[in-house]
């Protein structure tokens, strides 16, 4: 009898002790609700924590813990809390009937873990969030568009592909997802696929310059000229709305209509590309003027073709085979002959560029003589204070300064100062030079720097 009794007293006193301890915690949960409610997060997460102290699988306190710290870029906290929400529900034998008690379904942690995962760059643990919320949620292309992400960061594009052609599949419109795929095959190196896919995504963006760029370039590593021409035309008509001086699209297309056969296309393209072609791109430049030499050659308008394969010699000397190919315009056989002829056109070149800097430093000229071949003296006046002054301007055989890196393109148009004090430096024809007034002569020389003297060596100029 008294055994009966004091097991029915520890009944109550257990059932006692959960009903209290129940009442702690939902007093306890709802006036953290209302905190949160408040705007006083962390006064809620201190009655959360504590709830989750007397009920540690209290699934609705862990969660409102991980948006708390979600909310403030608290992801580790945040992530340990969904972790154990998960294996919570993982656990629970009726899943449907406990979420209600949970306030929360499985998709939605896991939705919240993949992506906090994904922030914090735990790639391998946020691609199996990702696959599990997909399991739960097929049609969720939003998982399945950052689960590709994730699956291309790592060039898993075996996995990836599929991922993002579901993706498309859900939403035909999903801009985003094709790029994504193009760029996914392209690293396969199917880039007929990787066109056809932005191909699709261009349909609904006709004026995205860039992707047509990329388009055009995809066709050409696919060794498809036909559409890449299409491409680059494109580009063209977009380009000349927005900036007629853009260059590149003009500058494809004349090299794919030289490489087509059609020559007077190629120099009609390449003409305007060089004239709208920025002065400090010499790499288009010397492409420009390159294919426009190789237009006129196959055309035997030798004489332009001299012209422009000069150009690009004196840009740069070792430019693919432009040696040959200037050699074959003057129908000259040795370097000897080639160095004589571009010996003779620098000389005019020079003597024409002297007269441009002496002009802007001031003076007036009355006459230019070309001393040899190696001097231009010039009688000038400058025009402040009418005091003739002799300005002679040279090369000077064999000599190299190093000035530095610092060198100005076109000296005579972008250098302000009037009075030349110290060294100035510029570029014309390729090759940089020194410019500097001496105090006590008035003397301008123009120095070559080191690139145009091994220049002269290699070509065996006789300067």
């Amino acid at each position: 009898m008294f055994v009966t009794l004091l097991l029915t007293l520890a009944t109550i006193l257990c059932i006692a002790a959960v009903l209290t301890l129940t009442f702690f915690v939902r007093s306890n949960f709802s006036l953290a609700m209302k905190k949160i409610t408040a705007g006083k997060p962390q006064e809620a997460m201190d009655l959360l924590k504590r709830v989750v102290g007397w009920q540690e699988k209290h699934v609705p306190s862990l969660w409102q813990l991980a948006l708390l710290n979600l909310s403030t870029d608290k992801s580790d906290a945040a992530i340990r809390y969904l972790e154990k929400i998960v294996k919570i529900m993982a656990a629970e034998p009726d899943k449907a009937g406990a979420v209600e008690r949970w306030e929360v379904t499985e998709a939605q942690v896991l939705s919240k873990l993949a992506w906090s995962l994904s922030k914090i760059n735990k790639r391998a643990e946020a691609v199996t969030a990702f696959k599990r919320l997909i399991e739960l949620e097929p049609k969720n292309k939003e998982a399945r568009f950052e689960l590709s992400k994730l699956l291309y960061a790592v060039r898993d594009y075996d996995q990836c592909i599929p991922m993002l052609e579901s993706v498309i599949d859900l939403d035909p419109a999903h801009t985003e997802a094709m790029e994504t795929l193009s760029h996914a095959y392209s690293a396969k190196g199917q880039h007929a696929r990787a066109a056809e896919v932005l191909a699709r995504r261009l349909e609904s963006d006709r004026k995205n310059v860039n992707l047509w760029i990329r388009l055009a370039n995809l066709h050409r590593t696919a060794r498809n000229n036909e559409k890449q021409v299409e491409a680059w035309t494109v580009v063209t008509e977009i380009t000349s709305e927005l900036d007629p001086n853009h260059v590149s699209a003009t500058v494809q297309l004349g090299k794919l209509s030289y490489l087509e056969g059609q020559y007077d296309d190629a120099i009609q393209k390449l003409k305007k590309a060089e004239t709208i072609c920025p002065l400090e791109d010499g790499r288009t430049l010397k492409s420009v003027k390159y294919y426009l030499g190789r237009a006129y050659l196959e055309l035997d308008r030798k004489d332009e073709a001299r012209t422009s394969f000069s150009e690009v010699y004196n840009l740069d000397r070792n430019y693919k085979d432009v040696r040959d190919l200037l050699r074959e315009s003057y129908e000259l056989l040795s370097d000897d002959d080639l160095a004589d002829e571009v010996n003779r056109m620098r000389m005019d070149d020079f003597a024409d560029l002297v007269c441009k800097i002496t002009k802007h430093l001031g003076y007036k000229i009355s006459t230019v003589q070309t001393v040899s071949d190696i001097d231009v003296k010039i009688d000038a006046r400058l025009e402040e204070t009418g005091k003739d002054r002799i300005v002679l301007l040279y090369f000077q055989r064999g000599a190299a300064i190093d000035v530095g890196e610092l060198t100005i393109r076109s000296f005579f148009i972008e250098c302000e100062e009037k009075h030349v004090e110290y060294p100035l430096y510029f570029t014309t024809g390729g090759f940089s030079f020194e410019a500097q007034i001496k105090a006590k002569n008035s003397r301008l020389s123009i120095y070559p720097r080191r690139d145009f003297c091994e220049y002269i060596r290699k070509v065996r100029m006789a300067v």
